[in-house]
């Protein structure tokens, strides 16, 4: 799911923040990342100027350098500044596992 959130970030508050999951938006299937969803993911950053937070089970597997260069190789215009917090399960939400 792509969504862009209008929040406060702490040095721009102007700054648009996209959370943006992986699987099943960039990536349909085989782990290879569709072209189409590439240059719609790359429109929406070329209109919006957002930043890209990774709210995808990716987070867990690979470093916010390895996903960068993962975003170049594949086209995207930008690379992820951050991840979403990780929710335990013992907090009464459910996790990405589940």
């Amino acid at each position: 799911m792509i969504k862009v959130s209008k929040i406060k970030h702490r040095k721009n508050p102007d700054t648009i923040i996209l959370l943006l999951d992986i699987d099943g938006v960039l990536v349909l299937k085989d782990d290879i990342f569709d072209s189409k969803c590439v240059n719609i993911l790359n429109e929406i950053l070329i209109v919006t100027n957002c930043d890209i937070i990774i709210s995808s089970k990716w987070k867990t597997l690979y470093t916010l350098n390895q996903l960068g260069n993962i975003f170049e190789y594949n086209g995207i215009f930008k690379k992820p500044i951050g991840f979403t917090p990780n929710l335990r399960l013992d907090s009464g939400y459910y996790t990405e596992e589940e």
